[in-house]
């Protein structure tokens, strides 16, 4: 793939120097094996400060139809935009320079900058849902023994999961590296002028 140009606002065009991405499939895959062990943290983390009915009841009302559907709904809209805010402010992006859609072979949502940036910046926006949508609603809901926010929580950190993958496999780019987000794959190019 080396040598191969990214179409970009930018000037100049960046090349391709090396690939850090999975396929949806895989990262799917990576979802469970990176998330399944944070998410049998919180719900010890819960029943060592409740109790297991309580857990029980939120989970009932949270992945009830009339609750869970549109809850769902609002918790994927809320981590994509998260995605999109962070690269905004911390990769100093614009609007038209992030791109909002679904993968419809996977059904998976996602939001995407079609632009390079440093690899900081975009590992922030990567990593930013896990904490915004799925930890601080699980540590406020734990905190307050709100069984359903701490549910909703743990559904989107485990969602994040496939976040994590990204990050894993990106683990050994250097911060100041130039990377362009994959037009197709979750993860990212390394790319260079």
């Amino acid at each position: 793939m080396k040598g191969h140009a990214i179409d970009s606002s930018m000037k100049p065009v960046f090349r391709i120097v090396k690939d850090y991405s999975l396929s949806m499939e895989r990262a799917l895959v990576e979802l469970f094996a990176l998330a399944m062990p944070i998410l049998f943290a919180q719900a010890a983390l819960w029943l060592w400060m409740w109790d297991l009915g309580s857990l029980t009841q939120g989970l009932d009302s949270v992945l009830s139809l009339r609750v869970g559907g549109p809850l769902f709904v609002v918790g994927v809209l809320a981590h994509e935009l998260v995605h999109g805010v962070t690269w905004k402010v911390v990769g100093r992006l614009r609007w038209k320079d992030i791109r909002f859609g679904v993968q419809l072979k996977t059904f998976t949502p996602y939001a995407s900058p079609t632009v390079p940036m440093r690899a900081r910046p975009y590992r922030i926006g990567v990593m930013m849902p896990l904490i915004v949508v799925g930890l601080i609603p699980f540590v406020v809901g734990l905190i307050f023994g709100h069984s359903q926010l701490a549910v909703f929580g743990m559904m989107f950190t485990f969602v994040a999961g496939g976040d994590l993958a990204v990050l894993r496999a990106m683990r050994s780019v250097a911060s100041s590296a130039w990377v362009q987000d994959h037009p197709e794959r979750a993860g990212c190019y390394v790319v260079a002028a």
